[in-house]
């Protein structure tokens, strides 16, 4: 069952949301991305079965992003749901290479507002 909150947060909402959650957990000093990422990079062989899963994974977030994307009424919902994908991805590897507040993760809501204004105009 989903939460009541989420069934009543606009698509825009629930995008932004999640990324400062996103934003916030990729934060820490012991933050290693995650582990689906990490696995396609250290699993190179496309045939490997880790490599498989990530792939399967990643195929099914991008299906939900250009969905939810199609939600916002995006004038093209298949390259805006791209582009949050790929600003999530960025997230998971740039948190592993910068410290502190000198994260570039902590751009990726003004990242993401912006995207939606450019895609989903009012």
């Amino acid at each position: 069952m989903r939460p009541m909150l989420c069934t009543r947060m606009t698509p825009k909402v629930q995008i932004t949301a999640y990324f400062e959650g996103l934003s916030a957990r990729s934060g820490g000093a012991d933050y290693r991305g995650y582990a689906l990422s990490n696995a396609a990079v250290e699993y190179p062989d496309r045939d490997n079965p880790g490599r498989q899963v990530s792939h399967e994974h990643k195929t099914l977030l991008r299906a939900r992003l250009r969905a939810k994307a199609a939600e916002m009424g995006a004038s093209d919902p298949a390259t805006l749901g791209d582009a949050l994908m790929l600003l999530i991805e960025g997230v998971f590897t740039s948190s592993q290479m910068f410290d502190g507040d000198d994260k570039p993760a902590r751009a990726v809501v003004g990242a993401v507002k912006a995207l939606i204004a450019a895609y989903c105009p009012d």
